[in-house]
């Protein structure tokens, strides 16, 4: 995912950050000592309050963001699941210590005030599955959006006040790149959760060390999947292709490379281009858009400039590359690149846009290094009705999700989601894994 690199704070934002955590700070003591059923109540209402609104919210991320209405759509059901996942963990393990024998319990309290730091891509799902968690495990909450997200940011404060918010609970900074700089070098806050990119994980996590912050950062996917000549070849090029390109690559689970067996890498191309060909940039709020438009101008510049530099290095543009304007926004068509060099920063870097890396394949092993040789470590895919190869495949992938087939994965709000190497750093995200990150266990021992 992108985001802009996190250093020193202009001396404006350093004031209203501090004001911002200040007022979060005082209430999160009164929130803390409040009854478990009192922190259900509030959360649950909230979860009734986002169903009452979600085709507000979904049309909100349209206009503000490009997001195909479809996936809009799915994002904040996706929102929801993630509230009702947090209150069935939280319920589980909150209302009484945790005996671990006649002596000894071990109960869980709130870490304190929590800094948000979340993407523009996912406006809703990501801020609302991290609230809802916090909330319940008696913390407050400082959240900066990103500044393509402001709007979507506004509406959910709106949605938390309407379900009857206690006033500074959740505390908005302004989107600025310096309000965020502010507030993870805030004293006031107790730990950082941060959606971004690898330079902005690394220089959160560099602000944090100092004071021994916890932070839980989710950086992004160069994602593979390696496609076997055993394969369901046209099932195959169907799902990546929409895997790849759904919300013009804007997505950090979205498969970017596809590593395919030698012997049937020129049918699978062909079939790749044929589903591309099929699959056309529509306004973001048409009922059949999947591609849509990209965030900016500058964002379509820059992806676009990766292609024909990749190009003028060799790699053959089998399909896209082209500018489309949009009533929505600036669209890029689906590009899908052969480019054999595994050094290459079109195969390196995550593009975060509309493209798709074929790479080839003599053997399994090969196959395996290709999809493990960079620097990201989210999501690896296989294609394959070979169990054997399979089983090897995901047992040497270096990544903290794996998955059989190419289609869009479907997260689940109660699996762990987390990255390896430089994709993810302090822990995984979502279900019981939350209840970790956003609740200290303190041990009681009484004497016998």
């Amino acid at each position: 995912m992108t985001s802009s690199k996190i250093s020193g704070p202009g001396l404006r934002d350093a004031q209203d950050i501090s004001a911002c955590v200040t007022r979060a700070v005082e209430v999160q003591i009164d929130w803390a000592q409040r009854p478990l059923l009192e922190r259900l109540k509030f959360i649950t209402e909230w979860r009734d309050v986002l169903v009452s609104r979600r085709e507000e919210l979904a049309d909100a991320t349209v206009r503000e963001l490009g997001k195909p209405l479809s996936l809009a759509r799915d994002e904040v059901s996706r929102a929801i699941a993630h509230i009702d996942a947090a209150l069935h963990v939280f319920t589980d393990y909150l209302f009484e210590p945790e005996r671990i024998d006649e002596h000894v319990s071990v109960m869980r309290e709130p870490v304190g005030t929590v800094a948000l730091v979340m993407p523009w891509n996912n406006p809703v799902a990501l801020p609302v599955s991290n609230i809802a968690p916090a909330l319940l495990g008696g913390n407050a909450i400082v959240f900066k959006p990103a500044p393509e997200a402001d709007g979507v940011a506004t509406l959910l404060m709106k949605t938390l006040a309407q379900a009857g918010m206690p006033k500074d609970l959740v505390v908005r900074t302004a989107s600025t790149v310096d309000a965020g700089r502010a507030l993870v070098r805030h004293p006031g806050i107790s730990a950082v959760a941060v959606t971004g990119s690898i330079a902005t994980g690394r220089d959160i996590a560099s602000a944090c060390a100092g004071r021994f912050v916890p932070v839980r950062a989710e950086l992004g996917g160069n994602n593979a999947v390696i496609v076997l000549a055993d394969a369901d070849l046209p099932q195959a090029a169907r799902d990546l292709v929409r895997n790849a390109f759904a919300f013009a690559g804007q997505r950090c689970t979205a498969l970017r490379r596809a590593v395919v067996d030698a012997s049937v890498i020129d049918e699978f191309q062909a079939l790749l281009v044929t589903e591309a060909g099929g699959l056309h940039v529509l306004d973001a709020q048409l009922e059949n858009a999947v591609v849509g438009p990209m965030i900016s101008l500058d964002a379509r510049e820059r992806v676009y400039g990766q292609i024909r530099d990749s190009v003028d290095r060799g790699a053959l543009l089998l399909t896209g590359g082209e500018r489309i304007d949009l009533a929505s926004g600036h669209g890029l068509s689906p590009s899908i690149i052969r480019c054999d060099d595994p050094r290459d920063p079109i195969v390196q870097n995550e593009s975060f846009g509309p493209v798709l890396v074929v790479q080839s394949a003599s053997s399994l092993e090969q196959a395996i290094q290709l999809a493990n040789g960079v620097e990201q470590g989210l999501i690896q895919a296989a294609c394959t009705r070979d169990q054997s190869a399979l089983a090897k495949i995901q047992a040497l992938a270096e990544v903290g999700i794996f998955q059989s087939g190419a289609a869009p994965l479907p997260v689940h709000e109660m699996a762990a989601f987390v990255g390896r190497k430089a994709s993810g750093y302090g822990g995984p995200e979502h279900g019981r894994w939350d209840l970790d990150f956003y609740t200290r266990p303190k041990s009681a021992y009484s004497s016998g």
